[in-house]
């Protein structure tokens, strides 16, 4: 008869009669032991980070996890658009017209608890489509968030019991990878809060202007409407006559056309005292003021067009301003390289205004008049006069004989 293999005791007697327990051996354990220390010898923490994310996909464990998972949500979020709406569109106006909300929408975006194992207060962190291992949520966004005061809730509709589980291996993997340097739990607790995204639509008749916004839903402000025209940023708006939509602080109506204008477009008139248009204006060369194009006035003797304020005993400003001018002046130097025949005539005088130089060159018996584009120096008006006499007559061309 052949003898079986022989049964251990699970005790065994030691002297003093004590008894201590015996394992049962495992067959293999040992051979195994030595092939996953073979496998993983040389693997660096990099190398097991990578492992981690390749492995966080769904498996049995998420699953079981999913199930112990619970959902909640902030308090006191808007739960819909027209919650939003409601908030946002109280702080504008528009004249004439209506605010609206413009294609806005809700996202839910998770929000993980990972429980601290040794004290201290959880980690929360979110998981978007960017950050595979989430952003953690800092003391300012967690009361922003309102994280504080949370109901229950269930898992959003639009997220399927495959999609939560690939949620939670992210999780996971961010809570090996924190264990590092602060222990976690799995996650216990998602808390979905939501994203606004759209615009605010501002329509008055056919015109429309939109500004976009974006921020969590619990507090989300309304954005500034930054004025076209000035730069303004308002909650109040307004339409032009010629078609823009602008801060209605800053709307005008022009004392001549009876149109409206924003006021960073419309000057006083000083002869008229009229607010109109800058478009309707000019400025005075020589007062520099603004003044109605209509109501400028030639200068007798240069024939410049100036404020009628600007005038004084029938000349300009300018033309009363003349002075003699040495011929080494460098003022009178430019005009000398481009008329040469000037330097013919025994004395120069000479005035500037904004727009143009007044050269008066005389004889002993003649004098000449010209008026120069201060920029290319063309020649814009020129006259003759006898010295002695007051009046000038106008020259057709300074190509005329004896002009010079």
């Amino acid at each position: 008869m052949v003898a079986g293999p022989a049964v251990l005791p699970d005790r065994v007697e030691v002297t003093g009669g004590s008894r201590l327990p015996r394992a049962a051996p495992v067959a293999g354990w040992s051979v195994r032991h030595d092939a996953l220390a073979a496998a993983n010898k040389g693997r660096d923490p990099s190398h097991k980070k990578r492992a981690r994310l390749m492995d966080a996909q769904p498996s049995q464990t998420t699953a079981d996890t999913a199930s112990a998972v619970t959902h909640w949500v902030p308090e006191d979020q808007p739960l819909r658009v027209s919650d939003l709406a409601q908030r946002l569109l109280r702080e504008y106006r528009a004249e004439g017209g209506t605010v609206h909300l413009a294609g806005c929408t809700l996202d839910e975006l998770p929000v993980i608890r990972l429980p601290v194992v040794f004290g201290g207060r959880d980690v929360y962190r979110i998981f978007g489509s960017s950050d595979e291992l989430g952003r953690e949520v800092d003391d300012p966004l967690f009361y922003q968030l309102g994280l504080s005061r949370l109901v229950a809730a269930d898992r959003p509709n639009t997220v399927s019991p495959r999609e939560e589980g690939r949620l939670l291996a992210r999780a996971a993997a961010a809570a090996a990878d924190m264990g590092q340097g602060q222990p976690v739990g799995q996650a216990d607790k998602i808390v979905w809060c939501k994203y606004a995204r759209g615009k605010i639509q501002f329509t008055i008749g056919e015109l429309v202007s939109q500004i976009p916004f974006g921020g969590w839903a619990r507090t989300v402000a309304p954005p500034a409407y930054r004025c076209p025209a000035s730069g303004q940023e308002t909650f109040a708006v307004a339409a032009t006559s010629d078609g823009r939509i602008v801060a209605a602080e800053q709307i005008g109506q022009c004392q001549q056309t009876g149109r409206r204008l924003p006021r960073c477009e419309m000057v006083r008139c000083a002869v008229t005292d009229q607010w109109v248009s800058r478009e309707l204006t000019e400025r005075c060369p020589v007062s520099g003021q603004m003044v109605l194009k209509q109501r400028l006035v030639p200068c007798p003797l240069c024939r410049e067009p100036v404020s009628p304020q600007a005038l004084d005993h029938g000349r300009c400003r300018g033309c009363r301003s003349l002075s003699a001018v040495c011929y080494d002046d460098q003022r009178i130097q430019p005009i000398l390289a481009k008329y040469p025949l000037l330097s013919r005539w025994q004395w120069l005088r000479l005035a500037e205004t904004e727009t143009a130089f007044l050269v008066v060159a005389a004889g002993f018996f003649q004098r000449r008049l010209l008026v120069l584009d201060k920029q290319s120096l063309n020649i814009r008006y020129a006259a003759r006069g006898n010295r002695g006499l007051s009046s000038w007559s106008a020259a057709a061309s300074t190509d005329e004989p004896g002009f010079w």
